[in-house]
Order: C-alpha cells, then structure tokens, then sequence
C-alpha cells in the first residue's frame, strides 16, 4: 500500500487506516482528527498551519477523556508530545477517563525524557510569579504552586518506578512489531534486563537533574517507597536482573533497608532470577557494607 496516495476528500490511504481505526475504537469525528493529527509527521505540520482544518486543541477531550497529549504519549509520538507542550503546558496535567496524565501512558524512554523537564518549568514560572506577588495576599497562586508541586511528583514519581521496572520496553516489544525490532533489542533482553538506553538513561536524569537520592530536594524518593503493587524501586530492578539498575540504586541510597518485604513478604534477596548471581553478588556487597558501618559504629 502506497500511504502517500490520496484518497477521498485529500486523506491518505493512512489517513484512512487510522479513520477505520477510531471507528472501531468507537470515536466520534473530533477524535478521528486527534488520531490523524499524530500520525506520521503531520504533528508539525498542524502545530504550525494556523488555519489547517485539522488544527488540534491540545486540551481538547476525546470521548475517552483523552487528549492529543495523551495519543501522542500512548503512540510514542515524541515530536508531537514536544509541540503540544510549548504550545499548551497544562494539557499535561489533564487526566482522562481512566484518571491518567500523559506521562502515565508513556512506553518508552523518549517519550519520558521529553515530557519530564516540563513539569518543572510549570513549578519554577509558577514559584516566580508567586514571588513577585509575595506582597499580596494571594490564596489562588498558594494553590498554583502547590498544585504544581504535585504534578511535578507524580510526574517525577511515575519515572521513577518506570526507570527501574522492564514493564515499559517490553509495552514496546509487543506493539511496535518489527518496525523497532532492532532498537528493542538494545534496550532489553530476558538474558541482562535494561541497557544504557533504556531505564538508566530516564533514572540517570531523575538523579542528577531532580535529585531524587537527596533528602534534602523537594523531589526527594525514600527508597522504601513502593509503587501501587508494592515493589520499592530496587525491587523492581532485581526483577528484573539489571546489573546497572541495582547498582546506581545502591550506590545514591547505601544505607536502605535491603530486607524491606513486598507485597507477597518478599525482600531483594529473593526477587533476583536465578539467571543473574552478579545482581545477587551486589546486594551483598552492600549488605556486608552496612554491616561494617554499623559495627564500626558501635565501637
């Protein structure tokens, strides 16, 4: 098939597809245009066109609560996640109908880079202005920055768990097929988990531009904390058998409590695949590392 060909009323025959594709998703005809909006490279063409009759509201709803937003970041769409967000920041504070914010459709490390930084801007404009006004009572710009603040967190929070967790790359495995065979294989294999590429590029950012590991940051993660199936970060890690992960783990948090239990009364110990004994010689590195501390402190 020719995608270029046009067909009726000027569509392309992937125009088409994705047509047929929100008919059976059963959308109606404002959201068959946010569906077309994300296709191929016509996000930058729409972003741009002032009078295109498929100029996209980046805050406009679909019937499934979705916003361009949310297509672009469920598509891996990361040109589109871009231009919507310099043209509307708040659209990725939106929730759909199924009470998730863009970032929480992301599967993959592209997306989740460029939606992370945008929630701290939105935090820092929204301090700035609060400072200028500081003079004022202002309740309305008190709820501005805290409702920012919480946005960045759950933002940051949902990277978080994601950087450490193979849930997301393999999201990709399944949908995207063979047009991103080779790049998956990179990121993930059952033999070594995540790659540079994948996880360790989104926790690298969180650790040094937000700084996650710092008690003191207004970002700050206790490494106990556990996600909605009760896995902290470094289980999710040995999990998933990353030598790196773990490692980086460790090494910004080594004095956590490596006998935390999860959900199912589990700690680190038993989580590791069999296949990964160097996962396993970590954590005891760093369990016979705290045990030297303490007795260096009982002294």
């Amino acid at each position: 098939m020719n995608v270029c060909v046009k067909v009726h009323a000027g569509n392309t025959a992937l125009h088409k597809e994705r047509k047929e594709a929100g008919r059976q998703r059963g959308l109606n005809g404002a959201d068959v245009n946010i569906l077309i909006s994300l296709s191929g490279g016509c996000a930058h063409k729409i972003m741009h066109r002032r009078h295109t009759p498929h100029e996209v509201d980046a805050c406009a709803k679909s019937s499934t609560g979705d916003t361009p937003l949310h297509e672009a970041a469920r598509t891996n769409n990361v040109e589109a996640l871009e231009l919507l967000l310099r043209k509307a920041p708040l659209a990725m504070t939106l929730e759909n109908a199924d009470g998730k914010i863009p970032i929480e459709l992301a599967n993959s490390h592209e997306s989740l880079l460029a939606l992370l930084p945008f929630p701290l801007k939105w935090l820092r404009a929204v301090k700035k202005k609060a400072v200028k006004k500081a003079n004022y009572a202002c309740s309305s710009l008190d709820k501005d920055v805290h409702a920012a603040a919480q946005h960045a967190n759950r933002v940051l929070r949902h990277a978080w768990f994601w950087s450490c967790s193979n849930k997301g790359t393999e999201a990709i495995q399944s949908s995207a097929a063979s047009r991103h065979r080779s790049h998956t294989e990179q990121c993930f294999s059952s033999e070594h988990g995540f790659t540079d590429t994948a996880g360790k590029q989104v926790l690298c950012e969180l650790l040094s531009t937000y700084d996650v590991a710092d008690p003191g940051s207004d970002f700050y993660f206790p490494p106990e904390d556990k996600n909605e199936e009760g896995d902290t970060a470094l289980m999710l890690a040995c999990k998933g058998g990353s030598d790196e992960l773990v490692e980086m783990l460790l090494d910004a948090f080594p004095d956590q409590d490596l006998d935390v239990k999860d959900a199912k009364g589990r700690a680190v110990w038993h989580l590791v695949p069999m296949s990964r004994p160097s996962v396993i010689g970590l954590l005891q590195k760093a369990d016979e590392r705290q045990r030297r501390l303490l007795g260096e402190e009982g002294l």
